[in-house]
């Protein structure tokens, strides 16, 4: 069994990981690609590229025994959460926001 060697980083390293995880994108996400306008490489590399500024992004990286990178993941505290920054999107509302409604149950009939 492989052991994998688990890294942690900030933002302060986001350029110098930009080109592994856009290369481990890339390769993860070939086939998706070719037929997915959204799963290109350049829409990624926008994303990353705005997530990895913002204040709170840490990404996580696994490496092989030789060195290889396997996975990562990534994320930030969304906007307008504490840590997160002042703006807010549609995409990741504040942690002010009321709850959800729960979903209603269906009366028997």
């Amino acid at each position: 069994m492989t052991e994998i060697d688990i890294r942690h980083y900030d933002h302060r390293d986001a350029a110098e990981l930009r080109p592994l995880l856009l290369q481990v994108y890339a390769e993860v996400y070939a086939k998706a690609a070719e037929d997915d306008p959204f799963a290109s490489v350049d829409r990624f590399a926008e994303g990353l590229d705005g997530w990895s500024q913002r204040p709170g992004w840490s990404c996580v990286i696994g490496y092989t025994d030789d060195g290889q990178a396997v996975g990562y993941a990534y994320g930030a505290p969304c906007p307008g959460t504490p840590g997160g920054g002042a703006d807010c999107s549609p995409r990741c509302p504040p942690t002010s926001s009321p709850r959800p409604a729960p979903v209603p149950t269906p009366s028997p009939s």
